[in-house]
């Protein structure tokens, strides 16, 4: 239908009218006043993924990456990512650099996280870099700029006591999913497995290999595909690990499906049935978990999935029809955003589980050429006790990050 239109109507028109939504976009955003935004004039700044807050538990600094002002792909040039810090106590923070790194993408940056450590005075964090010609991870003390300690292998995913580490090939991740990983090394051998690494003593051990998950329950879909890890999530104390299996086809379509386990492989359950399609998710403790994804004769809902029962209960079924990136706050609600619509506003919303009802917390608007692997999603994050929220938005055409308040919201 896009093509039949582009044939149809003058390109003069299409830019005119494309010219028309953007500015209609820019006058619809609706962001609170009290919110804090969090720039720079000649650089992106930015966070990453929605499953990692970039909050520290005391909620006094604001994890962000600073990254060159140009919206091009990292990969291309392996331009060097400024990792660093927002102190929130204070009125005009500046950002605090501590290190520097080469492996990151828009998507899902260099992986920055906080990370627990037994020295209370320490504000540590670990995140990949190259090292010796290799992938590797570092945790670092962001206020001393201490190297903490060094391992061989980068990490994707960490559990919350900072006990073990899951890692996974981020080059087969950008071969397969341009965005995703990252491309230092000439193709060749990749490595189809997961690993979980001990943080204590530095040694990866390979908890799932992607020979032995083709042959589990096999989708006929599977027939000839090319296979790849991504989205690897520990559960919150540590006792169950997701990942997203994905497979593309001889034709090129794209299919998907969750995998829980534990890092013993005792059990191993695949979500939503092996229906070929499931995107977006969030734990709710240990035992269950929020997914967006298809189940066949009821569409593209959110679900969540009672893990030892394998039953569901559809979540916000009258209220949210399309895909974001979802966190639970609390027991009862759930922070999710949307993708642009026709104006390029993004919403971030607030589903309150026990009223059914739904709450639009702010609209951002994100210029056209933020697409694709440049993309910038709001992926909102939020704070230890659930009283802020952290989203990655445009300002000026470059990255910032937005702040908002959300303690008194939905009640």
């Amino acid at each position: 239908m896009k093509q039949t239109l582009k044939k149809i109507i003058p390109p003069v028109a299409i830019d005119c009218a494309r010219h028309i939504l953007s500015v209609a976009g820019v006058m619809a955003e609706n962001i609170p006043k009290e919110a804090r935004l969090f720039s720079d004039p000649e650089k992106q700044i930015f966070f990453g993924y929605y499953d990692i807050s970039p909050i520290c538990e005391e909620d006094r600094y604001l994890l962000a990456n600073a990254a060159p002002k140009e919206n091009i792909s990292p990969h291309d040039k392996n331009p060097e990512l400024e990792l660093g810090y927002y102190d929130l106590h204070q009125e005009n923070p500046e950002f605090v650099p501590f290190a520097k790194t080469v492996t990151w993408n828009w998507q899902q940056a260099a992986r920055l996280q906080w990370i627990t450590q037994e020295d209370s005075k320490k504000k540590c964090v670990i995140y990949n870099t190259l090292e010796d010609g290799a992938y590797a991870a570092v945790i670092q003390d962001v206020l001393s700029g201490e190297v903490v300690r060094r391992f061989a292998l980068p990490v994707y995913a960490v559990s919350r006591d900072g006990r073990f580490a899951l890692s996974l090939d981020f080059d087969r991740l950008h071969d397969c999913r341009p965005g995703y990983g990252y491309n230092h090394f000439p193709k060749g051998e990749r490595e189809d497995v997961i690993r979980s690494i001990d943080l204590s003593s530095g040694e990866g051990k390979i908890i799932m290999t992607m020979d032995a998950l083709k042959e589990f329950a096999p989708h006929p879909s599977m027939q000839g595909a090319n296979h790849y890890f991504n989205h690897l999530s520990i559960s919150p104390a540590g006792t169950r690990y997701m990942v997203t299996h994905l497979w593309v086809s001889p034709e090129g379509k794209r299919y998907s499906r969750l995998i829980v386990s534990d890092p013993k492989r005792k059990d191993v359950f695949i979500c939503p049935n092996n229906s070929g399609h499931t995107s977006h998710y969030a734990w709710k403790g240990d035992d269950a978990v929020l997914i967006f994804c298809t189940v066949k004769g009821e569409g593209q809902r959110y679900r969540l999935y009672d893990i030892d029962t394998r039953q569901y209960t559809l979540i916000a079924q009258g209220k949210i029809k399309e895909d974001g990136h979802p966190t639970w706050v609390g027991q009862s609600k759930m922070l999710t955003d949307t993708y642009p619509n026709l104006l390029r506003l993004q919403n971030l919303l607030l589903y309150d589980t026990s009223g059914d009802d739904l709450l639009k917390l702010a609209s951002f608007h994100v210029p056209r050429s933020f697409t694709g692997e440049v993309r910038c999603d709001l992926h909102p994050r939020i704070n230890n006790s659930g009283t802020m929220a952290c989203v990655d938005i445009v300002r000026n055409n470059r990255r910032a990050l937005c702040v908002l308040n959300i303690s008194d919201k939905g009640e």
